[in-house]
């Protein structure tokens, strides 16, 4: 079975039916948000996590669309390490990014909510 998450709801897919029920244990609460964290190998759950907050003095807000995964992010997840890095702690993969700015902090004066962003940091 397959299994796509979208915004409110869970289409799960077999080959002869289609069936859609409401997640609602899984979505976020106010001052939270959901992130795919990984805890080991092959082992990623989704999870509530604190929402980020207003941004700082120079930072933006963004909300994540499209997230890209690279080798060492199929490494870190089939083994829970890349190299001698061991994950310690809970993850969240794939630092190549897109989104769209939600807020900016004070001294941003070059980007306005709304914009689309392509992140590689």
């Amino acid at each position: 079975m397959t299994v796509l998450a979208r915004i409110g709801r869970q289409v799960a897919r077999t080959p002869k039916q289609q069936r859609v029920t409401p997640v609602a244990r899984a979505l976020p609460r106010i001052n939270e948000m959901l992130a795919a964290r990984l805890h080991g190998p092959r082992d990623i759950r989704i999870e509530r996590v604190p929402h980020a907050g207003k941004p700082g003095p120079g930072d933006v807000l963004l909300r994540v669309t499209a997230t890209g995964i690279c080798g060492s992010d199929m490494h870190t997840f089939a083994d829970a390490r890349i190299g001698d890095t061991v994950l310690k702690t809970p993850l969240v993969l794939g630092h190549e990014f897109a989104g769209v700015i939600e807020q900016i902090g004070p001294n941003v004066t070059e980007l306005r909510p709304g914009t689309r962003v392509a992140v590689d940091p």
